[in-house]
């Protein structure tokens, strides 16, 4: 592939003889005609072409972050922000019959000169949220307070992944309310610095303390009723059947004497 310059040449875009001529990245460039394809299609090949299909479709699944993490270094290259993904995570990917194997803790989806951060364990709560510390600086390299931090959470099973609303480095934690759907899953948490002229730094991975899983409904038993303990029976009064009846002792003794009742 041959740049035009624009001084005697303007560039052209086409078929010229047997070279194309495009415009790229704002440069005019040309190639010659791409040659008769014989696609062997052996098992070696045939393997290639599904592993970096798949590998295309991972970049696409975390385009977010793969844009903007790579896209300012990836023009330094002349690359495009998927290729430049493709291209350094090689040692990341490997593939069994037609399923790709991904190293996603070793996954790279940010480049640059900028001071990296350095995530710990997020913690998913009840509420399906996830919640992120990090260390602000943790390599002691000149960086700014402003700063932009970008969190990307990625699930496998549904390849989807939800970014994290920017946050500044002094802040030094990052909350994102996680889909419904992220429930139960494998997730993959990343992030990287981003400084006011857009460059990135690499990338901080952590993986979640536990599950995001839906909070389980615990029926705990209630108690029985305590049975009432049976009422103690009241003693009925009776009239008494004995002849003997108590007497008052204020009563005065029985007497038939007349003298003895007026002094009493």
């Amino acid at each position: 592939m041959a740049k035009i310059g624009m001084g005697g040449l303007d560039g052209f875009q086409g078929k010229v003889g047997p070279v194309v001529g495009y415009r790229w990245n704002g440069k005019w460039c040309m190639r010659g005609l791409p040659r008769m394809m014989h696609n062997p299609r052996t098992d070696k090949q045939m393997e290639h072409r599904s592993m970096f299909k798949q590998e295309v479709q991972l970049a696409a699944a975390m385009r977010w972050a793969v844009t903007t993490g790579l896209t300012d270094t990836a023009r330094e290259y002349g690359m495009t922000s998927y290729n430049l993904f493709v291209s350094i995570n090689q040692p990341c990917f490997g593939i069994t019959g037609d399923t790709l194997e991904v190293d996603y803790a070793s996954l790279a989806l940010s480049m640059g000169p900028t001071a990296p951060i350095a995530l710990s364990t997020p913690v998913i709560d009840e509420h399906n949220s996830l919640t992120v510390s990090f260390a602000k600086n943790p390599q002691r390299m000149r960086c700014s307070n402003t700063d932009l931090v970008h969190i990307f959470v990625y699930c496998p099973t549904l390849k989807q992944g939800v970014p994290a609303e920017p946050v500044f480095r002094s802040t030094g934690r990052v909350a994102i309310a996680l889909p419904t759907q992220f429930q139960g899953q494998e997730l993959h948490v990343y992030g990287f610095a981003q400084d006011g002229k857009g460059r990135c730094s690499t990338t901080s991975y952590a993986a979640p303390e536990c599950s995001c899983e839906a909070v389980p409904t615990v029926e705990i038993a209630r108690p029985a009723d305590p049975v009432p303990a049976p009422a103690a029976e009241m003693p009925v009064a009776t009239a008494s059947t004995s002849p003997e009846v108590a007497k008052s002792t204020d009563e005065p003794p029985a007497t038939e004497d007349p003298m003895q009742l007026t002094l009493w």
